[in-house]
């Protein structure tokens, strides 16, 4: 008689890793995020949360707060979290942010919000301003749509691939089609579809959980099943809790360390480190040696093309005549003492 199986939660689907796995295999066993896990105060609760997260295999989980108007910032989250977490979870912080219109977010506020949370995110309004504005225009980590409301436009193939092509992801929340009623699940279901068709199949799409408590949460391999009856399919559905999470983090990254994600701030190049002195001595030193550099260079490769260019007959003629004339000015009144053959010419 075969030995009974482990018992597991009748939510949480099994994965047994073959001994051979292939090429698709291997990127499920791969790290998996949940960039939107609400933060509250109950914090027994979001400890339940968080470990039953990481129980289910996710190894980065963001806490989520959402900024109710700009003057009223919520208070920051402190991490390392007062209570106990897994060693083997990382936990980070995002903010939320609502755009009712395209005026109504000041320009400074995302700025003002990099520094202070490791993923951004606007939430448009069902408003087609609203989200072009987002997908155009912003310079935010994620677009999440609130699926369970119905849209009264069409989401465009070049509106939101536009927003793909900046770097800028769309989220998918699964958990406000658990936690709602029937009819909210379908009007999810279909914003879901029309989301994946819009950009071609699922691309640059994040899939988060929004569980505000531990039963609404599920295991990756059940997303990826999700994903398969969206339309995604599996391999799309692996990336929405995979490699499209990890961009998110990285293009954040870059836009908290650098300038418009174009230049990175680094501490200048004289070696001591030891304050702003140095710094901007270094860069003034790496500047002149810039320049001196390209002058030699351009000196360099003029005296090389006059050395390879081939002097015509004409160029030959004039300059045997330059240099009858720099002797006769330098000989002066001797010149009538200058040979025949010299006069002749």
């Amino acid at each position: 008689m075969p030995p009974a199986l482990p018992k597991t939660p009748s939510h949480a689907a099994v994965f047994i890793e073959p001994e051979n796995p292939t090429r698709s295999q291997c990127s499920i066993t791969s790290m998996f995020y949940d960039l939107n896990v609400p933060y509250t105060t109950d914090h027994v609760s979001l400890q339940n949360t968080l470990s039953f997260l990481h129980t289910l295999g996710y190894r980065t989980v963001a806490l989520s707060q959402t900024l109710l108007s700009p003057d009223n910032t919520p208070s920051s989250i402190s991490i390392p979290l007062p209570f106990s977490v897994p060693s083997t979870l990382t936990v980070i912080t995002r903010l939320t942010i609502p755009l009712p219109s395209p005026s109504s977010l000041p320009p400074r506020l995302l700025q003002a919000h990099q520094n202070t949370h490791s993923v951004l995110a606007v939430r448009p309004f069902p408003d087609e301003k609203s989200l072009s504005h987002a997908c155009l225009t912003l310079d935010t980590d994620l677009i999440s749509l609130d699926l369970s409301i119905r849209y009264p436009f069409y989401f465009r193939h070049s509106t939101l691939l536009a927003a793909v092509t900046r770097g800028v992801r769309f989220e998918i929340c699964y958990a406000q089609a658990i936690e709602g009623g029937a009819e909210q699940r379908r009007t999810v279901l279909s914003n879901i579809v029309q989301l994946v068709r819009a950009t071609r199949g699922g691309k640059g799409l994040v899939v988060s959980s929004g569980a505000s408590s531990a039963l609404a949460c599920r295991a990756p391999v059940d997303v990826m099943n999700l994903g398969v009856m969206w339309g995604m399919g599996r391999e799309r559905g692996a990336e929405g809790v995979g490699r499209e999470c990890t961009a998110v983090l990285k293009g954040a990254g870059e836009k908290r360390g650098g300038w418009r994600g174009v230049l990175r701030i680094v501490q200048g190049g004289n070696g001591d480190g030891d304050g702003e002195k140095g710094k901007v001595g270094g860069r003034l030193e790496g500047k002149e040696n810039a320049k001196a550099k390209r002058k030699v260079d351009e000196a360099m490769n003029e005296k090389e093309a006059e050395e390879e260019k081939p002097i015509s007959k004409r160029e030959m003629k004039r300059r045997a005549k330059k240099a009858r004339m720099e002797r006769i000015e330098k000989l002066g009144e001797n010149a009538d003492v200058l040979p025949r053959e010299q006069k002749k010419e």
